[in-house]
């Protein structure tokens, strides 16, 4: 009985756990070496990105912000952001991906 009861425990805290994974935030991170003044967001489904999650702030070089993500069923397609000269980055990230994007010179378009 206090197999059973254990380990419905467990398979309910994994459970929630994966599910807790899918609603955690992502880290973005700009590693640029120049201010990004908008990041805009795709989601697979959409037709086209969301408004500036920056609004009215700024990425500075080396800082962090954290996005709400979507849950498995909506996932990111792309980040996109554009730097205080008007350059565009564009990330795709990996199914696999770790919850982190780092914007760097490499995701210059």
């Amino acid at each position: 009985m206090n197999r059973t009861l254990c380990s419905m425990l467990a398979l309910v805290l994994l459970l929630s756990g994966k599910a807790a994974a899918a609603d955690a935030p992502i880290r973005i991170t700009n590693k640029t070496g120049y201010q990004i003044q908008f990041v805009y967001v795709l989601y697979r489904g959409d037709s086209c990105p969301s408004d500036d999650i920056l609004g009215n702030d700024v990425l500075p070089d080396g800082a962090t912000i954290l996005l709400q993500s979507q849950t498995e069923s909506r996932p990111l397609e792309e980040l996109i952001a554009q730097d205080e000269d008007g350059d565009r980055y564009s990330i795709r990230p990996s199914i696999d991906m770790d919850r982190e994007i780092v914007i760097t010179l490499d995701n210059l378009q």
